[in-house]
């Protein structure tokens, strides 16, 4: 359990992830269902042998802090190389790196690395990869990569792919921070130069920690 429009850019990249074309909201919405057959069974299969790793993790930490800080040593290094894995159009995650960054995103810490670490530039990129995450996770782990893939396309200017992910999350868990934000912010047409610049360095700052290295 978890602890805490055709011309789109975004849409083309999900196009080259694998996704069909979507002629309308419906068929976007669809575009985004879980995997089953093969894929589903080897993602619940990854999914117990993730949640084995936390209990494993859980263990052996003094705590919930110590925990979070576990999860966090192991997760932001994969969140990194996930996102550049996917920028330098490379393999996807395979099932076990799926079901693992899925489980470590429910840390707010690893979350929070990934969502600064996509700008304007990147957004197309990180897209696939959130695509990928949503899809192939099991329902407990399906709000953060929903949020992060809205903040995706909102960034690219797709508001339909950002509302339809934002649903996806709010599905997962109504009550996630994160999704009820930018659902906020879609619904305002904020514009994506509006939004406030944050580095992973000044994350580390605010989380009280040394700066990463980018």
């Amino acid at each position: 359990m978890p602890f805490d429009a055709d011309s789109s850019p975004v849409s083309a990249q999900a196009v080259v992830a694998g996704l069909a074309p979507w002629p309308s909201r419906d068929d976007l919405a669809r575009s985004l269902e879980p995997v089953g057959g093969e894929a589903g069974a080897a993602m619940g299969a990854a999914t117990d042998r993730a949640e084995q790793r936390l209990l494993r993790l859980d263990r052996g930490s003094a705590g919930p802090t110590a925990l979070r800080r576990g999860i966090a040593a192991e997760g932001l290094p994969l969140v990194r190389s996930a996102l550049d894995r996917h920028r330098r159009g490379g393999p996807p995650l395979n099932p076990d790196e799926t079901a693992w960054l899925g489980v470590a995103l429910c840390c707010l810490r690893v979350r929070d690395d990934a969502w600064v670490r996509t700008t304007p530039g990147t957004a197309d990129a990180d897209a696939v990869l959130w695509v990928h995450v949503l899809r192939h996770v099991t329902e407990p782990y399906r709000a953060a990569p929903a949020a992060l893939l809205a903040f995706c396309a909102w960034q690219s200017g797709d508001t339909v792919l950002a509302s339809v992910a934002l649903e996806r999350a709010l599905s997962a868990d109504p009550g996630y921070s994160m999704a009820r934000l930018l659902m906020a912010v879609v619904m305002a047409d904020m514009p994506p130069s509006g939004w406030p610049a944050i580095s992973p360095a000044d994350l580390a700052r605010d989380y009280g920690e040394s700066p990463p290295a980018s």
